[in-house]
């Protein structure tokens, strides 16, 4: 008995065997069955691969022919497609290519490097583009993207130099990376409402390109989308817009003016550097990030108080606090700018590259100036140099006088400021700023003048200072003077400030307030010098006049 079971044991496992080993080979027939139906076959001057739904897809070519018309069927397979790097062999470009109605796909690269290719057939049918399917494509002038198609891939048209005219259907939602890179050609591009993205570099080097229209519904304007597009006039953007990115209008030389609608939150530093056309900007006054407060002709990040793009017509207005990064970047057509009291920075790269900017003044309230704010770049060496064609105007022993000779600029001018201390000429004479806007009379600039009056105010920078008193020594020993007109703000006159004028014969009191004539103030003067002071003056003028040195035979008139 327990022979008989352990026989049946035995039997029901090669049973089990059999059955598998069976199973096994049809599996692998039917294998070897598909992969002789799905392998690259030949058919004429083309490879092709039927696909599991009885269609199939032209993988590449065996001859060369300058003229490429596809076939609609290939032993009764209807063509669906063209496979990735189809026609991509090096230097065996054909000129022109149809395809027939029935294809729906055109691969990742089909054909790339085509560079003799002028013309191409693409049907409605398709409904996809890969991309660089015509990167490379040199002297391909136009063509027309089916209405079924939705993307415009990564780098589809890449390099496409000679592509002057290009359709872009209703339908398509994005505009990929590198879409249309360095197209040169390219005059204008018609982009349809249905674009919601349009990706980095997607017009980059577009150098012809002379106007776009971003549509409504786009919300970012990518990094460096239309870099170096030198012909760009005029951009529109839609008030969908919340992002303008890094480098976004970089060198769009020909760009005349720019509005940023009131949606856009963030402008990254450098997108619109280079565009030294620009001469109006403008901002959405409904716009709560940024601003152009007073018609000034700059974006103005609101919650920063800084200037993030400025042009050759900027005003800076009061209440700014920086300059920011590449605020001014290659702004060719600046040739002068006041910065405001009250500024306390100027960012790296602020006024690079303004090559025809010779005046700028910078004032006291500055504490920070980044490198390279008025350098300009070499980008065969990567190198920055000095502008040393900007005569800067600062006040004396600030930040900004220390910071410009330790850079090594030469071109300094000093203003006044509200800096005690501060030197400034004005007319023939130097003046010494003692409190805010009053000044001290320190000398004239020629020691050969004969007659010279001392002004009751002098202006600097279109701020009004009142001339308050005559510095010591400031005419000592000149020997050619001979005639002073005293202003009616003087209320000092310093310690030998006209001693030694021997030539000395008239001076000339305009002022009523006259408190104080410190010793030796008119001691070796003429002998019979004459002093002409306002009558209900003349008493004591003459009292503090005696004090001074002058001579006994000195005359006293009113």
């Amino acid at each position: 008995m327990t022979k008989n079971k352990s026989n049946d044991i035995f039997k029901f496992k090669n049973s089990i065997l059999f059955t598998f080993i069976c199973v096994m080979l049809l599996i692998i027939i039917v294998a070897f069955d598909n992969c002789d139906a799905y392998a690259d076959a030949s058919y004429g001057d083309y490879l092709y691969k039927v696909n599991s739904d009885n269609t199939c897809t032209i993988t590449g070519r065996i001859n060369f022919n300058s003229d490429v018309v596809i076939p609609s069927t290939i032993n009764g397979h209807r063509v669906s497609g063209i496979g990735d790097y189809a026609f991509f062999v090096l230097n065996e470009s054909p000129t022109s290519v149809y395809i027939p109605e029935g294809v729906t796909s055109i691969g990742i690269g089909a054909f790339k490097g085509c560079d003799l290719l002028t013309s191409i057939t693409i049907p409605n049918s398709v409904n996809s583009i890969g991309g660089s399917a015509f990167s490379g494509c040199k002297r391909l002038t136009t063509i027309s993207i089916p209405y079924m198609v939705t993307s415009i891939e990564p780098s589809t048209f890449y390099g496409c130099s000679k592509l002057s005219s290009i359709s872009i259907p209703n339908d398509i939602r994005s505009i990929k990376k590198s879409a249309f890179e360095k197209c040169s050609s390219l005059v204008s591009v018609s982009i349809p409402d249905s674009v919601i993205s349009i990706e980095e570099h997607a017009f980059y080097d577009c150098s012809s390109l002379k106007s776009i229209t971003i549509p409504y519904g786009v919300t970012s304007i990518d990094y460096e989308v239309f870099y170096n597009c030198s012909s760009l006039k005029s951009v529109s953007i839609p008030q969908s817009v919340t992002s303008v990115d890094w480098g976004a209008f970089i060198n769009c030389k020909s760009l005349t003016s720019i509005f940023i609608p009131k949606n856009v939150e963030s402008i990254k530093h450098d997108a619109f550097a280079n565009c030294s056309s620009l001469d109006k900007i403008s901002v959405d006054s409904d716009n709560f990030y940024y601003d152009s407060r007073n018609n000034c002709n700059a974006i103005i990040d609101s919650l920063k108080s800084k200037i993030v793009l400025g042009c050759k017509n900027t005003i800076i207005p009061k209440n700014i606090l920086s300059i920011g990064l590449h605020s001014f970047d290659g702004c060719s057509g600046l040739t002068s700018i006041i910065i405001p009291e009250g500024v306390t920075s100027i960012e790296t790269c602020a006024f690079r590259n303004c090559n025809n900017l010779t005046s700028i003044t910078i004032p006291e309230s500055i504490t920070s100036i980044e490198e390279n704010a008025f350098s300009i770049y070499n980008p065969v060496n990567y190198s920055h140099r000095n502008n040393n064609n900007i005569t800067f105007k600062v006040v004396r022993h600030s930040t900004a006088d220390w910071w410009l000779k330790q850079e090594g600029f030469k071109n300094l001018e000093y203003t006044l400021g509200d800096s005690i201390g501060s030197i400034v000429k004005s007319g023939n004479a130097k003046y010494e700023v003692t409190k805010q806007k009053e000044v001290v009379f320190v000398k004239p600039n020629n020691k050969k003048m004969k007659k010279i009056t001392i002004p009751a105010t002098i202006t600097i920078d279109n701020v009004v200072y009142n001339v308050t008193s005559i510095k010591a020594d400031a005419f000592k020993n000149n020997k050619k003077l001979k005639n002073v007109t005293i202003g009616k703000n003087i209320t000092t006159i310093g310690n030998s400030s006209f001693f030694g004028c021997k030539k000395l014969k008239k001076v000339t009191f305009k002022t009523t307030i006259l408190k104080k004539i410190e010793k030796k103030a008119f001691k070796g003067t003429h002998k019979t010098i004459q002093f002409k002071c306002p009558k209900k003056n003349l008493k004591k003028y003459k009292k503090l006049l005696k004090k001074s040195g002058v001579s006994k035979k000195a005359k006293y008139i009113s």
